[in-house]
């Protein structure tokens, strides 16, 4: 028998990944076995990898098996980005797209990863996926996580909506139903991202005032904050459930001082390893505001 035809596709090892991280994160409650839970986390880590290469804007690579002979220190046209699979090498500009998945919903990689965050910036910008006849709910999402900047995605959204939403609010596109959702949760994530257990506030947001009330993070929060003059401020955190709260400090990278309702102070600890995230307790059913500790 031949080689496969199509290895380690991105929406198969990412999504693979995905499920099996979250049930290692809830085998506390889920009351599996222990030999169950050594299974479930040895897929986890040893699952292959979200598939890279190169991608060399002069030619397109359309539709070919062999990638690119270029190299992204020397040729300005090369880039390393997310591939749909392994082998055969193939990439379509403009294509259904495979390859963002790694990013959203598959949530391997995203504004806190390091040199991957470029990549997946690379892979968006690239693919240039934006009027993809059903990738709305997929490529803006993305784009937002991996970090592209904002006046692109705002731009090519305000695009899409102008051009393709009738008065309705329903926009017009191949598939129909959820094959066209996914711009609120790319509006959302340009004020509030968390999918990696981090409040992270206004990571994408520039330009004009902003605000949002009682955004749902994980971790049952609910997160209020607001924006003017470049500054962030009213930062309240409503905790469902007790968690423990991550939390990216929006003051750059300063430390931040943590009250309760009652106004009592709560300690906030720089997580291990970390230059801006601090933790802190929380308990059920409380309010806790934050501020900048500098101040």
């Amino acid at each position: 028998m031949g080689p496969s035809p199509n290895k380690n596709p991105a929406i198969a090892v990412t999504f693979i990944k995905f499920l099996f991280s979250h049930l290692v994160e809830t085998a506390d409650v889920s009351g599996i076995s222990p030999a169950m839970l050594s299974q479930w986390t040895d897929v986890r880590d040893h699952i292959a990898p979200a598939p890279i290469g190169l991608f060399d804007s002069a030619t397109k690579g359309k539709g070919s098996n062999t990638a690119p002979k270029c190299s992204p220190g020397d040729d300005p046209n090369c880039s390393t980005v997310l591939l749909p699979q392994e082998w055969p090498y193939y990439w379509q500009v403009g294509d259904n797209p495979l390859q963002l998945y790694a990013i959203y919903p598959g949530e391997q990689v995203g504004i806190h990863s390091g040199p991957m965050q470029q990549v997946a910036a690379n892979t968006v910008v690239q693919l240039d996926a934006w009027q993809q006849q059903n990738s709305f709910p997929v490529v803006f999402p993305a784009a937002v996580r991996a970090g592209v900047n904002f006046s692109t995605v705002n731009s090519q959204l305000e695009a899409r909506i102008q051009g393709e939403m009738p008065p309705n609010g329903y926009l017009s596109q191949g598939g129909g139903g959820i094959e066209t959702a996914g711009g609120l949760l790319a509006v959302t994530e340009m004020l509030l991202q968390s999918w990696d257990g981090v409040l992270r506030l206004f990571p994408l947001w520039s330009g004009e005032d902003a605000s949002f009330r009682s955004l749902r993070s994980v971790g049952a929060f609910l997160v209020s904050a607001s924006l003017s003059n470049h500054s962030v401020h009213d930062v309240e955190i409503w905790s469902e459930a007790g968690e423990l709260c991550h939390l990216q400090s929006p003051w750059g990278g300063g430390p931040v001082a943590v009250r309760d309702g009652a106004g009592a102070a709560v300690t906030a600890t720089k997580t291990a390893g970390s230059r801006d995230v601090f933790a802190f307790a929380t308990q059920p059913g409380e309010w806790y505001s934050v501020v900048d500790a500098s101040d």
